[in-house]
């Protein structure tokens, strides 16, 4: 028997959709087609939710009816994170914009088609003096007639105090590539416009539109990620932009909240403002939770001995039965799983009726989903299966599960009590004791 361990990668096909994200894609894809402009989406999810999945099915989407000219949405990708060091971060979104135009061969094949050229050159130089403090600064060298370090805000002082008359034109020339930035950008975005329109005669220039698609902004530093936004609502939210920006909610507001400490604004307020509407990705049904894990799980498992592919057909399908009963859906999650349950059926491919398969899944899914819980299962795995097996119920205390358990339950309750088939472990005497099952589990699990 040969085992391939599933990869994490985001989907990018309609193929690769096992949990029914299409229909997401095509509702958010109806939204971007029908708001006006400029509008900024926010796509939210959980991390492992699949938010760059939809953001991938949404962009192959839309470059597929862009091409069969049923769309005047031209899609354009940034991953804010893996930028987000850059000195200058309108770079990547121009650089992604000019890769999208040049990749368009009815657009370079046009007979002056070079307007674009020129203005990306204008509007990526304004860029890097009304974009970054980091150009401001340097912008300061010729305060004094040489380089300065300026690294701190009193060397800053001394150079203004000593040339004060150098400073006024320096702050106006900043000022004015500020303002010229929105608009530059604005123009680029219309040049782009008028040029689709001459490729394509299906297409009305009016109504050509560019669906800017960021992913992984929640996944930046804090600072970072403020300025992002910062950019997003001053120079980039401008006419002929959709902005989607795939984030993790809670997460951005507690980073933007510490990026602006010192302001009554918690970061929520900031985030609401910054998003003209937001849609979350919904969870997949049951019934395709099922379905793919079962199909993930016997997808990867090769040269099979024809007396064990029977018996492993009943534990592909036992796992997959438990993971939908117990409501896991978030598929970075459901990944971990299958690939947690294929490795145990590899150590014990010999004696896998020795062992409860549904405490299996079970207990494996304790472990990726609540690790602070299964270290109390690890302790003493028959007291906490007798403690949550009233989990719900009327004379649960939720307070003394806490003392006897050294466990924190109250913030996850509401979780656990939607999740609490999770816990209805079995007890079989002519199965390997509970204990026994929790300690084979920790071995695929332990950091």
């Amino acid at each position: 028997m040969r085992v391939r361990f599933l990869s994490d990668q985001p989907i990018e096909t309609a193929a690769e959709d096992g949990l029914g994200l299409g229909a997401f894609v095509a509702t958010l894809q109806g939204m971007l087609a029908s708001s006006e402009t400029p509008f900024v989406f926010g796509l939210l999810g959980e991390a492992g939710s699949g938010r760059t999945s939809a953001l991938r099915l949404l962009e192959a989407q839309l470059r597929v009816e862009r091409e069969a000219g049923a769309s005047a949405l031209v899609p354009v990708w940034l991953n804010a994170r893996q930028y987000e060091n850059e000195v200058n971060l309108f770079y990547p979104l121009l650089y992604a914009l000019r890769q999208a135009y040049q990749a368009d061969r009815r657009i370079t094949a046009l007979a002056g088609a070079r307007g674009f050229g020129s203005m990306f050159a204008r509007v990526a130089a304004t860029s890097a003096l009304a974009g970054t403090d980091v150009a401001l600064h340097g912008a300061t060298r010729n305060l004094a007639g040489e380089a300065l370090s300026l690294k701190e805000l009193r060397e800053h002082l001394e150079a203004v105090r000593q040339q004060p008359e150098h400073l006024e034109g320096l702050l106006r020339g900043w000022a004015d590539a500020v303002s010229q930035l929105r608009s530059g950008f604005e123009a680029l975005l219309g040049t782009y416009a008028s040029d689709l329109a001459r490729a394509d005669p299906r297409l009305k220039v009016e109504d050509v539109r560019f669906a800017i698609l960021v992913d992984d902004l929640d996944r930046c530093s804090p600072a970072n990620a403020h300025t992002i936004l910062e950019n997003v609502r001053h120079f980039l939210a401008v006419r002929r932009a959709v902005l989607v920006l795939a984030l993790n909610a809670p997460v951005m507001a507690r980073a933007l909240g510490r990026a602006q400490a010192g302001t009554p604004d918690d970061g929520r307020q900031y985030l609401e403002a910054a998003l003209n509407a937001s849609v979350h990705l919904p969870q997949p049904a049951p019934e395709q939770v099922q379905r793919f894990a079962g199909q993930a799980l016997a997808r990867q498992v090769e040269d099979v001995d024809p007396a064990l592919s029977v018996i492993l057909e009943g534990c592909f399908d036992t796992a997959a039965r438990v993971w939908e009963e117990c409501r896991l859906d978030n598929p970075r999650q459901l990944k971990r799983l299958v690939n947690r349950y294929l490795l145990f059926i590899q150590r014990n491919a010999a004696q896998l009726d020795q062992f409860s398969l549904p405490n299996v899944a079970r207990l494996l899914a304790i472990a990726e989903t609540e690790p602070r819980l299964f270290q109390a299962y690890l302790a003493d795995a028959e007291r906490v299966r007798s403690d949550l097996s009233n989990l719900g119920a009327p004379g649960f205390s939720l307070a003394a599960f806490e003392a006897a358990q050294g466990v924190a339950a109250r913030a996850p309750y509401a979780r656990l009590l939607a999740r609490r088939k999770l816990f209805q472990l079995e007890v079989d005497a002519d199965k390997p004791s509970l204990q026994q099952q929790v300690n084979e589990v920790d071995l695929l699990t332990r950091w």
